[in-house]
């Protein structure tokens, strides 16, 4: 699966912003905004937790 587009995927489905997701999954919206961007891999837990 890939990491970029996935969390912007997950939040429109959701029709949540990243900050909420970050707050639902209990990360910071910093982290969230990296696997957005691809910067840092979205980890394998992540996809259970979004």
């Amino acid at each position: 699966m890939q990491d970029v587009g996935y969390i912007k995927e997950v939040c429109m489905r959701l029709d949540i912003t990243q900050k909420e997701l970050a707050l639902k999954i209990g990360v910071s919206q910093s982290i969230i905004g990296q696997w957005s961007r691809g910067a840092t891999p979205l980890p394998r837990m992540g996809y259970k937790n979004v």
